[in-house]
């Protein structure tokens, strides 16, 4: 029986990648709570180069918002997030601390509780881009996404545990991005490889430190970018969290 949770799960995977330079939608569509252990309050993550991120969970384990800081530690950006009456994530709402107008919205249809069928991206109270979801009998398939004039389509394979394996990104019927993923027994990616035109361009490479109740508290991922099937750059990067439960 398919799991909607794998569905979810799958959105930051995707755009961890190459292929997100096509910006689909928000990666809190990921549901990223869905992945956590415990009855989680509050997840901050450390960046003192960037900024830090926090995230606010309600009791019921749903998170409702998450506000970016610069590096002063002023909030820049808030997210809010609003649930029907299934509980499923509808509604995200992103906007400027102080201010009366909505950056841009979010909303997502669904065709039963856990299956999204489409989801819209407002702004100005006007469709941006949209996109369409597509199941086969093993789950989500495809995702159709209509910016304008340009239209793309992303397919999936899944794991036989449901992790995602693969993602496809095509363009007018062609391919132009690949990526392939190995998870960890968290379900956590610890290896992402991305192809253009059949040939290596990205890898990621993640190792994690986990708290006693399975959520990570530390991930480092090194990063090396291939040109000619050779490296020509490479990084690393580290994320910390510290994690406050109920």
């Amino acid at each position: 029986m398919f799991n909607p949770i794998k569905l979810l799960v799958i959105f930051s995977l995707v755009l961890a990648s190459t292929l997100a330079s096509a910006d689909p939608f928000s990666p809190e569509w990921n549901w990223e709570n869905k992945k956590t252990h415990g009855p989680v309050k509050e997840i901050v993550t450390i960046s003192p180069k960037h900024g830090n991120i926090a995230e606010y969970f309600a009791p019921n384990g749903r998170k409702t918002r998450k506000i970016i800081f610069d590096k002063s530690n002023k909030a820049q950006y808030t997210t809010n997030l609003t649930y029907n009456k299934n509980g499923d994530l509808c509604k995200i709402t992103f906007s400027i601390p102080y201010s009366k107008e909505a950056m841009y919205v979010e909303t997502a249809e669904y065709k039963n509780k856990g299956i999204i069928s489409s989801i819209s991206n407002l702004r100005n109270g006007k469709t941006s881009s949209s996109k369409e979801f597509a199941y086969d009998k093993n789950g989500l398939s495809s995702i159709i996404i209509a910016m304008g004039s340009r239209i793309m389509t992303w397919k999936f394979k899944f794991s036989d545990v449901g992790n995602l394996a693969e993602s496809a990104l095509s363009y007018n019927t062609k391919i132009i991005g690949r990526s392939k993923y190995i998870h960890d027994k968290h379900g956590n990616p610890v290896s992402i490889t991305t192809f253009r035109n059949g040939k290596k361009t990205k890898t990621i490479a993640v190792k994690y430190k986990y708290d006693n109740k399975g959520n990570w508290l530390k991930k480092t991922e090194t990063v090396n970018y291939y040109k000619n099937n050779k490296t020509f750059k490479k990084y690393t990067l580290t994320k910390e969290r510290k994690i406050i439960y109920y």
